[in-house]
């Protein structure tokens, strides 16, 4: 696929992962750093994937940086930030720069994908991706990945869409609903609550027509509110689940507290005795689920403590938006609650059976 100009520059960020590692053994799947590889340098990484080659083809001019390595498991939101502040300088207009290319490890890879698209401004394409197989793994998916980024990436300069994406198995997702499914299967990364925004079909991408991959209306999070986000911690809920959890957590100073509850969205007695008391001492709690798919119930009893319904956003994903909104409430002075309850009505996707009309207009309406 061509038609993007010539000389175009796109940014390549390696920071890390099995897509950056070589095993020592073939069947390996593992991260170099606990004893089964090693990193390779982005010189590496662009020559055993072939990358160049491909740019050639798209007229692309890579300019390639290290921000690791960064085992995706020991990722924080310091690093969000750092990352953040990098695809920041990137995309101004002096340094010309028409994509950004993110390599990262899929342990995290949701997390931070979301991370970035609630506060990087969707000015050029953000492409997220990595591999769950090493670069010299049996049948590594590290190659074809970078490549569906780059062509992704051409596509949407061409169209100017924009904002961040997540490319993984030859398929285009909005960080707002994909998930890691798999342990170690290459169509690990799915979403389960919508679907594809697009796929690469023997290197043609093609985007569903009525969609364009644009970051959501701005919520007013920045990248300096990663860097300064407080201790919010998940706790889950199980059969004879107490409170012995939730009091650590306060004690250790979470100012945040995600409840993973049962479906549609309770916790045990005693849980809920504990987030009582959380939120008396002026916690934030939000109510999540174990499950991929639903609605949280809003029950009037958790109304009556205070707990906040999280719609349907996975723990981990309503985790990243308390600790934003719990940052700019810090930052200028606004009611947290009301920030939130703004923050995941914009970020809910109100599931009506196969609807495909009502999933439309929602999704044009709110990103775009």
């Amino acid at each position: 696929m061509t038609g993007v100009a010539a000389s175009k520059k796109f940014a390549l960020l390696a920071t890390g992962g099995t897509i950056g590692t070589k095993a020592k053994n073939p069947d390996d799947v593992d991260y170099g750093s606990v004893g089964h590889g090693e990193y390779v340098t982005l010189d590496q990484l662009r020559k055993d994937t072939g990358i160049d080659e491909v740019a050639r083809e798209l007229d692309v001019v890579i300019q390639h940086q290290e921000l690791g390595p960064i085992n995706s498991t020991a990722v924080t939101s310091e690093i969000w930030s750092d990352i953040g502040k990098k695809c920041e300088t990137l995309s101004s207009p002096k340094e010309d720069i028409k994509a950004i290319i993110i390599t990262h490890g899929t342990a995290s890879l949701e997390e931070t994908a979301f991370a970035l698209s609630m506060v990087l401004k969707p000015n050029i394409p953000v492409i997220i991706t990595g591999s769950m197989s090493p670069l010299n793994g049996a049948s590594s998916d590290a190659p074809a990945n970078l490549i569906a980024a780059f062509r992704v990436a051409a596509c949407m300069c061409k169209h100017e869409y924009e904002g961040v994406s997540v490319v993984m198995n030859n398929e285009i997702h909005l960080p707002r609903f994909v998930t890691k499914t798999h342990t170690q299967n290459h169509d690990a990364f799915k979403s389960p609550n919508f679907k594809p925004i697009g796929r690469i079909t023997e290197g043609e991408v093609e985007f569903d027509k009525q969609m364009q991959s644009k970051l959501p209306a701005n919520l007013g999070f920045t990248v300096q509110m990663l860097a300064n986000s407080p201790r919010v911690d998940i706790v889950c809920s199980y059969v004879g689940a107490d409170s012995v959890g939730i009091n650590a957590y306060v004690k250790a100073g979470a100012r945040g507290i995600i409840s993973m509850g049962f479906a549609p969205g309770l916790g045990t007695p005693a849980e809920k005795d504990g987030l009582d008391v959380a939120i008396k001492g002026g916690c934030v709690v939000v109510q999540s689920v174990r499950v991929l798919s639903g609605n949280i119930t809003d029950s009037e009893d958790h109304k009556k403590i205070g707990i906040i319904a999280g719609n349907n956003l996975s723990p981990w994903i309503a985790r990243i938006v308390v600790q934003l909104a719990i940052s700019k409430s810090d930052e200028t002075k606004e009611n947290v609650k009301d920030i939130l309850c703004e923050a995941f009505k914009k970020l809910s996707l109100q599931s009506r059976g196969s609807c495909r009309a009502y999933e439309m207009a929602l999704f044009v309406s709110y990103y775009t």
